[in-house]
């Protein structure tokens, strides 16, 4: 069967699958890489700004504590119910009617997802993760993630098998080892260097592959 390299994303922005070195505490001062790029620590909001031709983090900004009503919010809506206090959008969307009640798309993509998950079962699907020898991983059970996709896309056909190959930028060779592995000369493309540039200093990455 054709072996597919799926993606490839940096986990900067998926902070819940992998624990990134750049996670650690920020000094004022101390050199960053993006400029403009915006990082939380402790209790302040450090943004990288070019300095005298060097990349340097601020001083940081105080976060504005939390009101009550918006960490309700946000609990509820984690949860899978509608945030209290807060009117759902009436009327689904469509084309016709998408310039006017574009705000409520968020809502109604939530709403649809939540749906199809709650009413689908998970394909028989294997689910393989690697873990680089100095990566440690945030999420304990990335499985789920793809179980919940599977539900969420049960009426299309899917792959008979994943895996995920979790790694930093040390961990290179090794992720490169994998995938060379499981991909081999079958991947549709050539996939030589695509490790190295999922991985640049400081992040860390998970590719994704399927069978």
């Amino acid at each position: 069967m054709r072996r597919t390299l799926i993606v490839a994303l940096v986990t900067a922005l998926l902070s819940i699958t992998v624990s990134t070195p750049s996670s650690a505490a920020i000094k004022a001062g101390s050199k960053c890489i993006l400029k403009n790029e915006k990082k939380t620590s402790g209790n302040k909001v450090f943004t990288c700004t070019k300095s005298g031709g060097k990349l340097l983090w601020s001083k940081g900004e105080a976060l504005k504590p939390k009101s009550a009503k918006k960490a309700s919010a946000s609990s509820s809506t984690a949860s899978g119910n509608s945030p209290k206090g807060e009117q759902a959008p009436t009327g689904e969307i469509s084309f016709a009617n998408l310039a006017a009640n574009y705000s409520g798309v968020p809502y109604w993509a939530w709403k649809k997802s939540s749906e199809k998950i709650a009413k689908s079962q998970p394909a028989d699907v294997k689910i393989t993760v690697l873990t680089g020898p100095n990566t440690t991983l945030n999420n304990t059970k990335p499985e789920e993630g793809v179980l919940l996709a599977s539900r969420m896309y049960a009426d299309f056909p899917q792959a008979s098998e994943f895996v995920l190959i979790y790694f930093n930028y040390q961990d290179i060779a090794w992720a490169e080892k994998y995938l060379d592995q499981y991909i081999g000369n079958d991947g549709g493309y050539d996939t030589s260097g695509e490790v190295k540039k999922c991985a640049p200093p400081l992040t860390d990455a998970v590719l994704l592959l399927r069978y």
